[in-house]
């Protein structure tokens, strides 16, 4: 619509689940100046952003909680590739690879959502990882072997809030299934 975005000035970042080159293909009608915060986002005013979130469809392969070797299929279940853009897990399959420094974001989980850290990769937040009521987020590792496996190191939670996990008064589930997972939570909170 041409007027879809008109008079939004609230509008501050754009979540688009695909590439950018793909976005770039998206026509975006702007007729006499309609959709302005909208074009604000794409342009990058004012510290507004698009955020793109890549699907990956590869197959992976991980150590699930019996630890036996377990695949998922990119091509059959939403697989993304774990950037630190992506600052919420809004649900899915999550892939570690490289190196991942969130600096001082607190990773926010708000849909179930699973981690993959593959071999020789390093995330790492100091702000936490917020896992929200009633959410649950699994970590596996793409390979049991310590010499190999993926490294999270998860520090710099808030006063009485777990490195991973929620906070005071709500009921989160965390399953560690592999990785070499190292998590210091906030004042007076658990690292998990």
């Amino acid at each position: 619509s041409e007027s879809a975005f008109c008079d939004c000035p609230s509008l501050q970042n754009i979540y688009y689940y695909g590439s950018e080159e793909d976005f770039n293909k998206v026509t975006i009608y702007n007729d006499e100046g309609w959709n302005g915060d909208l074009y604000a986002v794409i342009n990058g005013e004012d510290g507004r952003r698009v955020y793109y979130r890549p699907w990956t469809y590869g197959t992976y392969t991980y150590v699930d909680e019996n630890g036996n070797t377990a695949t998922i299929d990119g091509t059959k279940v939403p697989c993304r590739m774990l950037t630190d853009g992506i600052t919420e897990l809004t649900g899915g399959w999550y892939i570690a690879d490289g190196t991942i420094n969130y600096g001082g974001t607190r990773l926010q989980v708000t849909r179930d959502s699973n981690i993959i850290l593959k071999n020789g990769c390093e995330l790492t937040t100091w702000g936490g990882i917020g896992v929200g009521n009633e959410i649950k987020l699994n970590i596996y590792s793409e390979s049991l072997d310590k010499d190999k496996m993926g490294k999270m190191t998860v520090t710099g939670a808030p006063e009485n809030c777990p490195g991973i996990g929620s906070g005071m008064n709500t009921d989160s589930t965390v399953l560690i299934a592999g990785g070499n997972v190292t998590a210091n939570g906030g004042y007076d909170a658990a690292g998990i």
